[in-house]
């Protein structure tokens, strides 16, 4: 059906027919196990478990007569303190046939910073393991928690769950909250991002059609299920297939990356440059024949470890570009591999319009660098109760991004960093990734990270972080830049963590991003 655009909010609407077939998200996966119900949709590993689409659709209806039995129903929203698990995703979609909204909480976090998400988004309950049951202690203590109930999943006892007189599914609309998935900010806490069910049906849609996805499609889920890459890459866009997701926790699978991919015939995952930077140092050979490609994004990827990868491993790499705010990816690569524009982050999907502003707010002429600025049916609702900052970053009929790039003459876009980790020295700017690429060239560094850090005179200066795999002094890694970058992009100062006594690892969030607003924190408090 045309998704009519009288529903949407102003920065989704798009100069052109866009076509999903399913309401909602539940729809999309029940109209997939009636065409599928004998093949496998979901593998843990982890949990010795596998599921055919019909096993996994009964469990979902009896977690939704649980949902039922704790008042939870459409509007409410449920929070899951859980890892890669099947309870996850079991109640996310018997959340989804509920028309409730599912609030994904790092089980990582700390117990203020879950009851801040889960006070902040008003859950009627949350879900928990027992292997976080003290921190969940911790968090009921806190304020604005009181009418919240705290569930241990392995409590749940689906079979005592009383059968509902009406056991059909609430309407549900394609413009109804799906999920709310925290970001962190530049500054103070979290926000959420409201993204809708049109919001995730449009983006999975659009990367499974981009990808050339059949019902024979594989994904590996590496990326943490409450990260929207893990959801949408690795779980929705196979679904809306009819493919198959093998689910894996993420701490513990990168050492056995190709095996896995191996051992379950695995076609495509998605990762962070990061991964792919460790993926390497682990010095792993690849062994299977069926990997077809890696979606890759979040953060710039260097084109030393692109390169390093491909020759390596001889899978191609498909870069793009998104945020939590995109749902996921707003702009890929083109597939096959021989389609791709190197150096990019492709074109933007079909589900959205990509412009770039310049510092007057008009629209720049191509090959001119300003903020990327995105319209379409992937772009979230809002940010949750921040009306301020949705003035802000839904100004213009667009969402702004706060990241620069430009878009050359036939439609490729070129990310090149965030606003606040442009550096800035005495006038000149200097893109992190530059200096980068440059480390990761040199053999024995196996991952760096570059800043700006205050300086008097020039007002920024540049700072790198590395981590070696074999000795090598701050000397001659600063040689290395001769010739290779101007002289005024060279690292003042070259960190090597594997020598810090504080600091043994470049600093990552639960995706593998490079954490650079911690690394300046820990220079300007330690160096």
């Amino acid at each position: 059906m045309r998704v009519n655009r009288d529903l949407l909010r102003e920065h989704q609407k798009i100069d052109r027919d866009f076509f999903v077939e399913y309401n909602n998200v539940y729809e999309l996966f029940s109209a997939q196990a009636k065409k599928f119900p004998q093949k496998i949709f979901a593998i843990f590993p982890e949990y010795n478990k596998t599921f055919s689409y019909e096993d996994f659709a009964d469990k979902v209806v009896e977690r939704t007569r649980y949902l039922r039995q704790q008042h939870v129903s459409k509007g409410d929203r449920t929070g899951l303190v859980l890892g890669t698990s099947p309870d996850f995703i079991l109640l996310y979609f018997a959340a989804f046939r509920e028309g409730a909204t599912v609030v994904p909480i790092n089980p990582d976090l700390s117990p203020p910073e879950i009851a801040y998400i889960a006070a902040d988004a008003n859950v009627k309950a949350v879900f928990y393991n027992d292997r976080f049951s003290k921190k969940i202690l911790e968090v009921q203590k806190a304020a604005g928690l009181g009418r919240t109930v705290f569930i241990d999943v392995s409590s749940i006892d689906v079979k005592n769950a009383p059968e509902a007189e009406d056991s059909a599914a609430p309407d549900v609309l394609c413009t109804d909250e799906a999920v709310i998935i925290y970001t962190s900010g530049t500054t103070g806490n979290p926000k959420g991002v409201v993204l809708s069910h049109l919001n995730l049906l449009a983006d999975s849609q659009a990367i499974s059609e981009w990808f050339c996805f059949t019902p024979n499609t594989r994904t590996l889920c590496i990326l943490p299920l409450f990260h929207n890459n893990g959801q949408v890459v690795t779980l929705l866009a196979p679904l809306n297939a009819g493919g198959s997701t093998v689910m894996v926790p993420p701490k513990t699978s990168l050492g056995l990356f190709w095996s896995l991919v191996r051992e379950y015939s695995i076609h495509w995952t998605s990762v962070m440059p990061s991964i792919l930077a460790i993926i390497l140092s682990a010095k792993l050979e690849r062994k299977d024949s069926s990997m077809v490609g890696i979606v890759c994004g979040g953060q710039v990827l260097n084109d030393e470890v692109k390169a390093q990868f491909e020759n390596t491993f001889h899978v191609p790499i498909f870069e793009g570009y998104g945020l939590t705010e995109t749902t996921s990816f707003a702009s890929l690569n083109q597939f096959p591999a021989n389609n791709r524009k190197l150096g990019t982050v492709g074109r933007a999907l079909p589900s959205n319009d990509i412009v770039i502003l310049d510092e007057a707010g008009q629209e720049a002429a191509r090959g001119i660098e300003g903020e990327i600025c995105m319209r379409g049916l992937n772009i979230m609702t809002e940010y949750l109760g921040l009306s301020e900052v949705n003035k802000k970053s839904l100004r213009g009929d667009l969402f702004h991004s706060g990241d620069y790039g430009y878009i050359d003459a036939d439609g490729y876009i070129y990310f090149r960093t965030r606003k606040d980790y442009l550096i800035s020295k005495g006038g000149e700017k200097i893109y992190p990734s530059e200096v980068e690429n440059v480390l990761f060239g040199h053999p024995a560094v196996d991952e760096c990270a570059v800043i700006g850090v205050p300086d008097k005179l020039l007002g920024q200066d540049i700072v790198a972080f590395v981590k070696l795999n074999s000795k090598c002094s701050k000397d001659s890694l600063k040689e290395f830049f001769i010739g290779k970058l101007a002289h005024y992009k060279h690292p003042k100062k070259i960190f090597i963590v594997n020598e810090l006594a504080d600091l043994t690892d470049i600093p990552k969030g639960p995706t593998k991003k490079v954490l650079y607003r911690e690394l300046l924190k820990y220079y300007i408090e330690n160096l």
